[in-house]
């Protein structure tokens, strides 16, 4: 009769002077309300600022450190997910700010793949669960409105147009884009907004915050970045605007809101 040594690790079981052996056992990410285990800790003097109370406008912050955008791409068909409640709950705290991934104004806003909006009915049902994630952790949830502005590719826009910006300068050949159809690819030329298109767009920002707001969000906060790409900065930095119709300080001001 011969003697089996069993070892265990962690998810899996070996025989090792036996015949026998079972595969390691896989992971999965599983949803639990169950209390989490946390060791304590001591918060040292020069952190300890991180961790003191401050007020943001309306909103009193129980501490400083706050969850920045992300852009995932973890919204198919541009609809916020079930699973986007379980990513955004398991980082909420109480009195915690968090700020949400881009999501898109308008269809012509669009320029990453499976990226969230918030410019239909039911982008604002799908919302709902997920702000609520974040309310019932008692943290403070603002939605992050984006149109990607000139940083966007035929293939995202409506009836396959050249996306819009301040004026036909493409994004540098340095960067690229993917899209439905693949990529990468080089940025195309984008079309110049004419002046009177402008009020419209600043409209669209308007009723998306109203979205945001109904879909269970405590504010807004509007991106811009990229290097002037995106529409809001790309009419307000010069260097990317070859505009003849006005000063820069004339057209940011029409998107005061």
């Amino acid at each position: 009769m011969s003697t089996q040594v069993c070892h265990k690790t962690a998810g899996r079981r070996m025989v090792v002077s036996g015949m026998q052996r079972q595969r390691p056992a896989r992971l999965a990410a599983v949803k639990t309300d169950a209390p989490v285990a946390t060791l304590p800790f001591q918060v040292k003097e020069d952190v300890k600022p991180l961790f003191a109370p401050v007020k943001l406008g309306k909103f009193e912050l129980e501490h400083r450190v706050v969850m920045a955008p992300l852009t995932r791409c973890r919204a198919p068909n541009n609809i916020p997910s079930p699973q986007m409640a379980v990513y955004y709950g398991q980082r909420a705290t109480p009195g915690g700010l968090i700020i949400s991934e881009a999501t898109a104004i308008t269809p012509e806003g669009q320029g990453y793949p499976q990226v969230p909006g918030i410019h239909t009915a039911e982008q604002v049902e799908a919302w709902k669960p997920v702000t609520q994630a974040v309310k019932d952790k008692g943290g403070i949830f603002l939605c992050q409105l984006w149109h990607v502005g000139r940083a966007s590719h035929e293939d995202y826009q409506p009836g396959g147009a050249p996306p819009v910006s301040a004026s036909a300068i493409p994004v540098s050949e340095a960067f690229e884009v993917y899209t439905p159809k693949g990529g990468p690819f080089k940025y195309p030329t984008p079309r110049a907004l004419e002046t009177s298109e402008i009020p419209a767009i600043v409209r669209l920002y308007a009723e998306a915050a109203k979205n945001a707001i109904a879909a269970g969000f405590d504010g807004i906060e509007v991106r811009s970045g990229f290097g002037a790409a995106y529409i809001k900065s790309g009419i307000a930095v010069p260097s990317h605007k070859a505009r003849r119709d006005g000063p820069v300080n004339k057209w940011c001001f029409q998107w005061v809101m």
